[in-house]
């Protein structure tokens, strides 16, 4: 299988998404699309922190529209159910009513209403997210890069309670229900 490597070779050593103006340059506007290679990853501190609990979700579907205006919106969805750790039992636990409860909420949601520029190729998100039919707004930074033409990669990270979505397990309240989200998404033009 022959990989043509020619274009990458004249892409810009830093992806310049936001213009002064704070406005997504012209050549990003359009209609984006998650592609497969997306994923979001976990841990949470377990019971005392005495065990970190890491998991990663693969099914990530959703797209981005950015206007004309150079303003962005997004729409994503999680497939609960494509959560794996490395343990079985750890996550046949992860997938119960106990914690995601895929059987009832099978998408974890978020929709992104406002991206504001933190400089050429970093962003601040500001949008919803739902979880077990709880939705809270969230806040994180993203940094984006061109990976090749008409692929954007956005990375990042935020710490989310899980005890805000009513994932409270833990009967003693021993751990507080602070995750770490880190995800990487890979948007393809449409």
């Amino acid at each position: 299988m022959s990989t043509d490597n020619s274009s990458r070779a004249t892409l810009p050593a830093t992806l310049n998404l936001f213009g002064s103006d704070g406005r997504v340059e012209s050549p990003f506007r359009g209609d984006w699309q998650v592609a497969p290679a997306s994923s979001a990853a976990f841990s949470q501190k377990s019971m005392w922190g005495l065990f970190t609990a890491r998991g990663t979700f693969t099914g990530i579907t959703g797209e981005a529209r950015i206007t004309d205006d150079g303003y962005v919106t997004a729409m994503l969805a999680v497939d609960a159910e494509s959560l794996t750790t490395k343990f079985d039992r750890l996550t046949t636990h992860l997938l119960s009513a106990d914690f995601f409860d895929v059987v009832n909420h099978p998408t974890i949601d978020f929709v992104a209403h406002c991206v504001g520029p933190d400089g050429p190729d970093r962003a601040t998100v500001n949008g919803h997210l739902t979880i077990l039919g709880k939705t809270q707004h969230i806040s994180f930074p993203v940094q984006t890069r061109l990976e090749r033409r008409n692929e954007v990669a956005v990375t990042g990270s935020t710490t989310v309670n899980r005890n805000d979505y009513g994932m409270s397990f833990d009967k003693l309240h021993a751990s507080r229900g602070l995750t770490t989200v880190t995800f990487s998404l890979h948007l393809a033009r449409q």
